[in-house]
């Protein structure tokens, strides 16, 4: 994609210390990468000839080319892709949603994959999904419907899947209150205080 058209540009992407010749292209093109950068922050430039992502780290790049993706998207049936130079800091170390999966449906691994790959586009970097019953523990199965939760070799899978993509996912299990449905388990139910609430 370029401004006149179909046309070949240059892409460099890389980090300013690692390249000599890197460190060139930059200083012709007047970007500094700082300090202020930390990690994650990154520039894009993209020019009629050529595009550019410049971090002092690979997160920084992830989220440049992120961003990049997101513009190449933006201008699907349109050959223009936009020349512009984004400075991208984040403002905030943890950028986190929660996802509560306890109330159904409970959602694929091919879901929850997709979601970590949006999830990313959007520099989020934290998840916590929120869970009541359906987690099948290793020690207490029964109280996690067979049609509806995930194992604890899933949960693995998806947080290893997640690191790849700068993303780290933080547990919720509940543990005191809203124990409904695994008091509702003959073999839970002596535990109750209440009908949700653990003794």
């Amino acid at each position: 994609l370029s401004q006149n058209g179909p046309a070949e540009r240059e892409i460099h992407i890389g980090l300013e210390q690692e390249s000599d010749e890197f460190h060139k292209i930059l200083q012709r093109e007047n970007i500094e990468v700082n300090d202020s950068f930390g990690e994650e922050g990154y520039i894009l430039l993209v020019k009629a000839d050529k595009i550019i992502i410049a971090a002092n780290h690979q997160r920084g790049l992830f989220y440049g080319v992120q961003t990049l993706k997101q513009m190449v998207r933006g201008t699907q049936g349109n050959s223009v892709l936009p020349g512009v130079k984004i400075k991208d800091i984040p403002a905030f170390k943890y950028r986190a949603i929660s996802d509560d999966i306890s109330r159904g449906p409970v959602p694929t691994m091919e879901y929850m994959k997709y979601q970590v790959r949006r999830l990313a586009e959007m520099k989020i970097n934290t998840i916590s999904y929120y869970v009541e019953h359906v987690v099948k523990t290793m020690s207490h199965p029964k109280f996690a419907p067979d049609n509806g939760s995930l194992t604890i070799d899933e949960w693995k899978e998806i947080a290893d899947y997640a690191l790849d993509y700068n993303i780290t996912v933080v547990g919720g299990f509940q543990s005191f209150g809203h124990f409904k449905n695994i008091l509702q388990t003959p073999e839970y139910a002596h535990l109750g205080e209440n009908g949700t609430l653990l003794s």
